[in-house]
């Protein structure tokens, strides 16, 4: 009787064990290795590049030196040095001036491709800061070698009388054309409300008295006001 009852005992754990190893195998809520691996990998990501970043490294790899980049909502411009170029008589055209002419509007053509939606602006300086060339949608803006008339393009400082050829309501780029230059930023308001509320302030150094200059401000890249100090 006692032999009996230990072979079912014995026979009944046989019947258990094969369950409590199906239950050690049911699956694991916890991630595994490959998923943890990729879920790093996507959290590791780098940010995308922006267009000053990508036109930076393209005109790096040209040969140029970036001094300083800034964006608007209007363009992007690029204070630019050159290796050799400031070890030359800069009082006089240097003899290989078309060249370097010619490889400044190549490369604005080429940053173009990296910003469709806002213009290109590039300016050639020397080490001390002083711009020689400008180019701009495909075309010279400024040289330092160049004469120019009332006809033609003029140096980036601003008159009278083209102060007030500046109307309200014209756009940056018609103020551009009639100074001659950009100017520069002096002070830039986004309250994130749309380009209607984007406000910058831009002032240009004036030709007249000690310290002559204009200031004009855009709202949603039109002309709203402006002020001049000494032009003549």
């Amino acid at each position: 009787m006692k032999k009996r009852l230990l072979f079912l005992a014995l026979a009944a754990s046989f019947v258990l064990l094969p369950a409590c190893s199906a239950s050690d195998d049911s699956p694991s809520s916890t991630p595994t290795p490959d998923l943890l691996t990729e879920s790093a990998q996507v959290e590791s990501e780098p940010p995308k590049s922006t267009a000053k970043e990508d036109i930076t490294e393209y005109l790096s790899e040209l040969g140029y030196e970036v001094v300083t980049a800034k964006e608007s909502s209007t363009m992007i411009e690029f204070m630019l040095t050159q290796s050799g170029f400031s070890d030359q008589d800069l009082s006089v055209e240097p003899e290989n001036w078309e060249e370097i002419h010619a490889s400044l509007l190549d490369a604005e053509q080429g940053a173009k491709e990296f910003s469709p939606d806002l213009p290109v602006i590039l300016y050639l300086q020397d080490n001390d800061g002083n711009n020689y060339l400008t180019v701009a949608d495909g075309k010279e803006r400024y040289s330092a070698f160049k004469t120019y008339s009332s006809s033609g393009y003029n140096p980036p400082t601003i008159t009278m009388e083209e102060y007030n050829a500046i109307k309200t309501g014209m756009t940056f780029q018609e103020v551009y054309d009639i100074v001659g230059g950009p100017g520069e930023v002096s002070s830039e308001v986004d309250l994130g409300l749309g380009e209607e509320y984007h406000t910058i302030m831009r002032k240009w150094d004036g030709e007249g008295s000690i310290g002559a200059n204009a200031n004009v401000t855009f709202q949603g890249g039109k002309v709203t006001s402006k002020a001049q100090f000494g032009l003549e």
